[in-house]
């Protein structure tokens, strides 16, 4: 029988991995099941599948309302408008990534969503994010702008969201912002080095 499950880092690392398809029965994929597919260049979804779609190479839920995969060969991506979520590694090790444009209506940043992202150079975090999550942006090397308006909603900021962002060179900090963790487990900064 075939499994309708894409299970937690069952591609993990899997650098070799270029093109992947979803067939119709599959039902749930974990959002750590591509970590580390720093070549994944195309994904299809089987069109009769009821939980997932794929748009242009791109990953996401049916209703194209959560991203859940970016193959790793965009330079330029712009997330839909209608993408209200981004899964946790969407983006992960996405190395050549230099520019992404997120949705106006975006609420949260997973964990993890750019880790690895080394050639990210800058990143408008859009006004309805309430929260960065843990290790969205670490080892983005190359990131050097985190444009956050005065109008933004964010409440917190999670253990190292920007850790090894050793290129930022100013982020605007909002006065909605309620927390800002500083220390994980291995006593890492969100802002170390």
């Amino acid at each position: 029988a075939m499994s309708k499950t894409i299970a937690d880092e069952v591609f993990a690392g899997c650098v070799s991995l270029k093109s992947l398809y979803i067939p119709e029965l599959v039902k749930k994929i974990d959002e750590s099941a591509f970590v580390g597919c720093e070549n994944l260049e195309e994904i299809t979804v089987d069109d009769d599948n009821k939980k997932y779609s794929a748009l242009d190479n791109v990953l996401y839920d049916k209703h194209q309302t959560k991203l859940i995969r970016c193959p790793s060969n965009y330079e330029n991506f712009i997330v839909p408008e209608l993408v209200s979520s981004i899964a946790k590694n969407a983006f992960n090790s996405c190395k050549n990534l230099k520019r992404v444009y997120l949705p106006p209506y975006l609420m949260k940043i997973g964990e993890y969503t750019f880790f690895n992202c080394e050639a990210l150079e800058s990143i408008d975090i859009p006004d309805y994010v309430v929260v960065i999550k843990r290790g969205a942006f670490e080892n983005c090397s190359k990131l050097e702008y985190i444009n956050i308006s005065a109008e933004s909603s964010l409440r917190k900021i999670e253990d190292y969201a920007f850790y090894g962002c050793i290129s930022l060179k100013k982020i605007f900090l909002p006065e909605t912002l309620g927390e800002v963790c500083s220390y994980g487990e291995n006593g890492g900064g969100t802002f170390g080095e």
